[in-house]
């Protein structure tokens, strides 16, 4: 459930360089918050849990500087990194029916002093926030590395996944992967039976030569599909996720940067999430347009100017 969109801008928008906002208000010492002048955002909505969900997160992808949160008047928790998702698990908060999430976003926090970009400094939530629910035994994280063997022609798969037991007893399962190509036809199928303790989390390695893939470039980006697929030992499909990956293989050799054995050239601009119209929120349209404009100027390469871009830019 998307729990927010963009609104109308509140508060007074700064722009400093090499000196901290509060340099000439305020006298501070490192890891002190300013006090004369730290406003507070304070945003609250209701929404709708349906009885199925035996779960609730709330996912927050960025609030500047630092947000607290609660649910149906129940504290959930706080974070104090501005361009970092934090995730909250409300389960124990929420109900069936109508609830009422607040979250409170400070302007500045301690961590204002490693914050320091050159940009506009514009404080509130200004990425995406939702919810969402999974099995108690579910697949907690996962990571696919597509390498290439030395004549940069056969592929290596690797993935390992992290599954986590929520529940008070043991757990079974099947875990399956797949591969797929850009038609969607299966490349790679396999499985693995699973045992996950009460309460711990169990890590699953895959690994197959890939015979032949197509190799990504900044050129010719091919973009194969990781499908992961846990069930119970009933066949019941408990979760299923994916993520895209490309084979290819990035060295340095004799100082020079090479991909899947031939030079590289970089040839980069830097990137701030900012827009002239809704501040530091950026929509897909524009990163979009970005990106086409990029390419048509030749740019290969993006420096994220200090900190980590929405998850949206990445994908």
């Amino acid at each position: 459930q998307s729990l927010q969109k963009p609104g109308q801008p509140y508060g007074t928008p700064h722009y400093v360089n090499t000196q901290y906002p509060w340099d000439g208000h305020e006298k501070l010492r490192p890891g002190e918050i300013p006090q004369d002048y730290n406003p507070i955002g304070e945003y609250q909505r209701s929404f709708t849990l349906p009885e199925s969900w035996a779960s609730c997160y709330l996912r927050l992808n960025g609030a500047d500087s630092a947000a607290a949160v609660w649910c149906n008047g129940v504290y959930i928790g706080y974070t104090e990194d501005t361009f970092t998702p934090a995730e909250f698990d409300m389960t124990a908060a929420v109900h069936p029916g109508e609830n009422t999430l607040t979250v409170q976003v400070y302007r500045f926090c301690s961590g204002s002093w490693l914050e320091d970009q050159d940009f506009w400094r514009l404080s509130g939530i200004d990425r995406s926030v939702y919810l969402y629910s999974t099995d108690q035994v579910r697949i907690k994280d996962y990571f696919a590395l597509a390498d290439l063997d030395r004549s940069y022609k056969n592929g290596m798969l690797n993935v390992t996944v992290d599954l986590k037991n929520y529940k008070q007893q043991m757990e079974s399962g099947v875990l399956h992967l797949s591969l797929l190509d850009q038609k969607g036809k299966s490349v790679v199928q396999l499985s693995k039976p699973v045992q996950v303790g009460a309460g711990e989390v169990t890590k699953v390695s895959f690994s197959r030569n890939v015979s032949s893939p197509a190799l990504w470039s900044n050129e010719t980006p091919v973009l194969y599909t990781v499908l992961l697929t846990l069930k119970d030992m009933s066949g019941r499909i408990i979760e299923t996720t994916s993520c895209k990956t490309g084979f290819r293989k990035v060295e340095i050799k004799d100082a020079q940067l090479m991909l899947n054995g031939k030079p590289l050239l970089v040839r980069g601009v830097n990137l701030h999430e900012h827009n002239q119209y809704t501040g530091h929120y950026v929509d897909k349209e524009t990163m979009l347009e970005d990106i086409r404009m990029m390419k048509r100027f030749n740019v290969n390469a993006v420096r994220m100017s200090h900190y980590p871009q929405s998850p949206l830019w990445y994908k």
